[in-house]
């Protein structure tokens, strides 16, 4: 595997259309503040689309930066590190990543919503391939670390993440993305399976 950064000119905007358009050791400080299953999918889909709402751009000094970007009530800050490319076959980009969200707001159903900040962060690595671009295209994202919530009802605490958020379809850049996505993992303590459309 090599690296070239001649090749990044489209994963940029591969990840943002992804996950844009989808959507913890300590514990709760108590039970009454635990969060329910569609809450912790909604804050695990959310996290990639903050990860990837830095690449504002296709080009290749994205990456081995750090970059603070805006996301709903707050900021969040990625560092991305060096790409690996594989080109024998199709396209592979691996890459790591360290974030940490500030205040950032996740959307539930009825108008709730839960705030997030790192604690101390999350991070992992990214591995999306494809065959041609645009065109059919899958991606997995490892999320690890640690997060402190408060959700709009008054509940809050501090919890362990490790999920991994994959995803699978076409991207067009008229039409939008396409495809299917699963969250497999545990978030405060509730173990995620999910799958959906994206």
């Amino acid at each position: 595997m090599r690296t070239d950064k001649r090749s990044l000119g489209f994963p940029a905007v591969a990840l943002q259309a992804l996950f844009l358009t989808s959507a913890c050791g300590d514990g709760p400080t108590d039970p009454g503040d635990l969060l329910t299953y569609a809450e912790v999918v909604e804050v695990a889909k959310n996290m990639s689309t903050m990860l990837f709402s830095g690449f504002a751009g296709p080009e290749p000094e994205f990456f081995e930066t750090t970059m603070v970007s805006p996301c709903p009530g707050g900021t969040v800050s990625v560092e991305i590190g060096e790409p690996e490319i594989d080109e024998e076959e199709g396209l592979l980009i691996l890459f790591n990543y360290e974030a940490n969200p500030q205040g950032c707001s996740v959307p539930l159903e009825g108008g709730a919503n839960i705030v997030i900040h790192g604690n101390p962060g999350i991070g992992g690595d990214v591995r999306m391939t494809t065959t041609e671009f645009p065109g059919p295209f899958s991606i997995r994202v490892n999320i690890a670390g640690g997060l402190r919530y408060t959700t709009s009802d008054a509940r809050n605490g501090i919890c362990d993440v490790d999920v991994t958020h994959r995803g699978k379809g076409t991207l067009d850049f008229e039409q939008g993305s396409s495809g299917t996505e699963t969250l497999r993992g545990t978030i405060c303590g509730v173990e995620i399976d999910y799958t959906g459309t994206s």
